[in-house]
């Protein structure tokens, strides 16, 4: 689709419906490591509205289940990056991976390695304690 989305959400709402069905109808005996979570739009980078990550704090993943949050966008500010992850561990209550929306084989190689950057960007200030 030439890293163009069909539409935008909202809000994060249904997200968290599907991330909770999922992991609640998630096969016994057969685990769950992670969940990611769309919240760019492609080329559009996501939202820099508090409102639309709260309904994240409705997600029920459990302790095991990690979330990643789809939102690093190269052609974003990084400080808007910044604020976006708190506003979104705010709403999850701890820290979070950090991936892009999609793959990166929707991006031209220097987009995508831009978008690299800007992942590894958002996780510098982590300890690798704090990627558990």
């Amino acid at each position: 689709m030439n890293h163009r989305a069909l539409g935008r959400l909202p809000d994060a709402s249904p997200l968290v419906l599907l991330a909770n069905a999922v992991a609640a109808r998630w096969p016994d005996g057969r685990p769950l490591h992670y969940v990611h979570a769309p919240l760019a739009a492609a080329d559009k980078p996501p939202p820099v509205r508090e409102a639309f990550y709260r309904p994240l704090a409705g997600l029920k993943l459990g302790p095991d289940i990690r979330f990643i949050a789809g939102f690093a966008h190269e052609d974003q500010d990084a400080a808007a990056q910044f604020r976006i992850r708190q506003m979104i561990e705010d709403a999850v209550g701890h820290p979070v991976d950090v991936s892009t929306s999609c793959g990166l084989g929707r991006r031209e190689p220097d987009a995508a390695m831009a978008a690299m950057d800007r992942i590894k960007l958002l996780l510098s200030d982590r300890s690798p304690a704090g990627l558990d």
